[in-house]
Formats: C-alpha cells, sequence, structure tokens
C-alpha cells in the first residue's frame, strides 16, 4: 500500500480474521537478531545462511525474510541492535564517561566482539555490505560519542574536530577491546576523554 494517497472506502472495513495484519512480533524480532548475532560470531558472516538463522530461532524462513529480505540486512541489524539505544542516551546522559562506558559495554560481549569483526572484515570485499555497516553500525556509535565528546571540548566543533573525536575515541576504543583485549575501565575512560578535551582545545 501506499505511504501516501492512500485510498479511502465509504465505510469501514471491518477487521480480518486473526492472524491477518498483524504487527510485528517483538518476540520474533528479538529471537530471531539474537540468533543472527550468536551465528555470525560462530561461522563468520560468509558461511550464515538465513535458513540457518531461522532453524536457530525457531521460526519460518519466510518470517526472516519478510523482515530482513537479504543477509547484510539481517546481519548489521543484528550487531547494530545493542547500539541502537545508545545515541537516544547520550542525548540525554551529561556524562561523556557514561557514555563511552556503554559503548565500551556492548563491545566488549563476546558475541558482539566476533560479530562486529567479522563484518568489517567481510564488508571490506563487499561495498554494499560497508554502506550498511557504516550507516547503520558505526553511526550510532560515532554520534553518541560525538554528541558527548564534543559537549565538553565546547561550542563550535568544526567537522575536522569532529573527525578527530571519531579517530581519537573510538580508535583507542576499538582498538583496546577488539584488538589487544586489554578492556577499559572508568580511570581509562576519563584519562581519553581529558586528553581529548586538552588536545582539542590546546
Amino acid at each position: 500500500m501506499p505511504r501516501f494517497g492512500a485510498v479511502t472506502s465509504p465505510t469501514p472495513r471491518p477487521p480480518g480474521p486473526p492472524g491477518r495484519g498483524r504487527p510485528r512480533s517483538a518476540s520474533a524480532d528479538a529471537g530471531i537478531l539474537a540468533a543472527a548475532r550468536a551465528l555470525v560470531a560462530e561461522l563468520g558472516y560468509a558461511q550464515l545462511t538465513m535458513e540457518a538463522v531461522a532453524g536457530r530461532a525457531g521460526v519460518a524462513r519466510t518470517t526472516v525474510y519478510r523482515r530482513w529480505p537479504a543477509k547484510a540486512d539481517l546481519v548489521v541489524a543484528a550487531v547494530a541492535e545493542p547500539f541502537g539505544a545508545l545515541l537516544d542516551q547520550a542525548r540525554h546522559d551529561a556524562d561523556p564517561v557514561d557514555v563511552l562506558a556503554q559503548v565500551a559495554d556492548v563491545l566488549e560481549r563476546p558475541e558482539i566482539r566476533a560479530a562486529f569483526l567479522s563484518l568489517v572484515s567481510e564488508s571490506w570485499r563487499d561495498r554494499s555490505l560497508r554502506l550498511r555497516v557504516e550507516d547503520l553500525l558505526l553511526r550510532p556509535a560515532l554520534e553518541a560519542v560525538r554528541v558527548q565528546v564534543s559537549a565538553v571540548v565546547g561550542p563550535g566543533t568544526s567537522d575536522d574536530q569532529l573527525q578527530l573525536i571519531d579517530d581519537l575515541v573510538l580508535g583507542a576504543l576499538e582498538h583496546r577491546l577488539l584488538v589487544s583485549g586489554r578492556g577499559v575501565d572508568r580511570d581509562y575512560l576519563t584519562r581519553l576523554v581529558d586528553a581529548v578535551r586538552t588536545s582539542l582545545n590546546a
């Protein structure tokens, strides 16, 4: 049905039988996304199939395809889901260290870590996947960081400064959490924010 300009009828239509036109099941969505995260961590992106996700989630294959027509859409949505609330939190949370701690908590989850690395690796061979990763996965994390860290840097943050914030903050987190595996604590995050503030205000 078109989004705008829908045809109207003189009298309302009676409701259809049960099951017709029902809204999507939030529990089914959550189960599919959780299954996709687990399987991409176990198998890698290339070996993952929609059929395997449907089997793990206990739903019909058509249920998965109705929601996510392509594997790239599904896997990126699955990995991006935990990051989705971070931007909203960043807009309401006055403490940049708290927001960065939430980003770190997500990246430290074993299934997110494995799936994230698998997606980024595969995206270098698949431009369409790369665009999805940037738009749905990296952008919310970047925006959450920018909202908070640019606030402590001060007003009038330039585009070049925002890019530097991305590189300094997310680069540091990704290296510590995904590459070296050393982890972060509140003291490290506080020093990281202070270092960014100092370097950009110098």
